[in-house]
């Protein structure tokens, strides 16, 4: 069958043609050219081919260029299949529109009692980044609503502030989640899972602060009580020269902590504290004091509930590189080392070495010299746990005129 109407408005004119064939399956198409600009051109093309309980249907839209293409497929051949798909250029749901889908199926058979299908799918994509949509299936047969299934989904707002909730009941059972962040000014989020098998599920987290002095928790609640709590403080301040900084970490009722404070703008004073729920406290101290050639410097560690190292160094130094006497100092725990250099150019040389260890007896070693170049004695003597080891007296004295003859000295220009 062919169909052609055109008809002239003044000097716009309107054309269109249609061509339908229904020989064995079922095929229609349909062009218009008119003047307006809603529709210069259009084209629509359908096809349908096979009977109602297995069929496949096509159909195809020009309207100014701009295709959409539909399909549709079904069978009950084997078991009930269907698809159905939409390609369009336009935006399906724009913003403020709401699209509602419904569909419902009916199936007889002389073997069984009849089927009902229905379906329902209701999108609302809102102003303001808000979207929502419920989708609605039931099944009936035997006389009675056999299966229902309800879906909804809501979000609101962006990434960094935002709300979404989506719930799915199958007959009388609902399971839902909800799930909230934001983050404009400190960080807060929750997530709440609920089922028909189980207790809620509740996940909760913050944080608040800046990276120097901040607070983090977060928390989990499921079985009816709260099964994992973690709290995280931290605060430092001061600059690199002096400073405290602390930070503790509680896991439901254990707490762990660090606390460690410097200063050091006159003398140097340190200390860390280490807490944990499984350990006594460890303790660690540093101190030093003075000038590169007098100073004093300590260090203890405790744990265990007592101290268990603990070291001391002592340095003076006093005096000119002509006469001078220099001490150190060394202590850990009870064990000491000390040594000292006396020296003393003022009026000849004298010298003293000495150093005390506990591993060893004291050690002395001195060195003298009195004179001059042709007329001097010198002594060197090592003691040892107050017993002298080694000693060395010289004594040099020259009287006379020691004359050098000088022959054959050529000077070279």
């Amino acid at each position: 069958m062919r169909f052609k109407h055109q008809r002239g408005i003044w000097k716009n004119s309107a054309q269109a043609d249609l061509n339908l064939s229904t020989d064995d399956d079922f095929s229609v198409r349909l062009n218009m050219k008119t003047p307006f600009d809603i529709l210069r051109s259009g084209e629509l093309n359908i096809n349908h081919k096979g009977q109602l309980n297995d069929f496949e249907s096509t159909a195809d839209i020009d309207i100014n260029s701009k295709k959409i293409n539909g399909i549709a497929k079904f069978s009950s051949n084997n078991g009930i299949q269907g698809r159905a798909t939409l390609t369009t250029p336009y935006e399906i749901a724009p913003k403020g529109i709401q699209e509602r889908i419904e569909a419902t199926g009916h199936i007889e058979t002389p073997i069984s009692e009849p089927v009902s299908i229905s379906f329902m799918f209701n999108n609302n994509n809102e102003q303001g980044n808000t979207y929502r949509f419920q989708t609605q299936a039931e099944l009936t047969y035997s006389g009675t609503k056999q299966h229902a299934v309800l879906a909804n989904f809501h979000h609101a707002g962006l990434l960094k502030a935002f709300t979404t909730s989506a719930d799915v009941t199958y007959n009388t059972k609902k399971s839902a989640v909800q799930v909230s962040f934001d983050s404009n000014v400190n960080i807060e989020g929750k997530a709440t899972l609920k089922t028909p098998f189980m207790d809620d599920i509740v996940l909760s987290f913050g944080h608040n602060g800046h990276p120097l002095n901040f607070k983090t928790q977060a928390g989990l609640t499921y079985s009816g009580a709260q099964q994992h709590a973690v709290l995280v403080n931290f605060k430092h301040t001061g600059v690199l020269k002096a400073f405290t900084t602390s930070a503790d970490i509680t896991y439901n009722t254990k707490t762990a902590s660090v606390q460690v404070s410097l200063e050091s703008n006159l003398n140097i004073e340190g200390k860390a504290i280490v807490k944990t729920p499984f350990t006594e406290d460890i303790v660690l101290s540093i101190g030093h004091s003075g000038q590169p050639l007098n100073f004093k410097t300590q260090a203890a560690l405790t744990y265990s509930g007592r101290k268990q190292h603990d070291i001391s160094a002592t340095f003076s130094h006093d005096g000119s590189l002509k006469k001078f006497s220099t001490s150190s100092n060394i202590v850990y725990n009870t064990k000491r080392v000390t040594g000292s250099v006396l020296f003393d150019s003022t009026n000849g040389v004298q010298s003293t070495v000495s150093l005390n260890t506990p591993l060893t007896k004291p050690l002395r070693a001195s060195f003298s010299h009195n004179g001059q170049l042709v007329d001097f004695n010198n002594q060197f003597d090592v003691t040892y746990g107050g017993s002298r080891m080694y000693e060395v007296i010289t004594d040099f004295k020259f009287q006379g005129e020691l004359k050098i003859p000088v022959v054959g000295i050529t000077y070279l220009q």
